[in-house]
């Protein structure tokens, strides 16, 4: 079974909450795999995003100076 396969499965899954989607952001940097975080994020309510938003901010900074540095 392929990993792109398994990740499917985990993210479809009943087990699969926010925290897991911030999680996987940060550590998957293939760009469809953080499409469909970030898709799934979305649909998630504003109420429990806002819990979350120090890490995604700290994501957002992470990757603008990583694609600066080399630049």
């Amino acid at each position: 079974m392929s990993e792109s396969s398994s990740l499917l499965r985990l993210f479809e899954s009943s087990f699969f909450d926010t925290w897991l989607a911030v999680s996987y952001l940060f550590k998957y940097t293939d760009v469809g795999v953080q499409d469909y975080l970030c898709k799934r994020l979305l649909k998630t309510p504003e109420a429990e995003i806002q819990y979350f938003l120090p890490q995604l901010w700290l994501f957002i900074l992470f990757y603008f100076i990583l694609s600066n540095q080399f630049n």
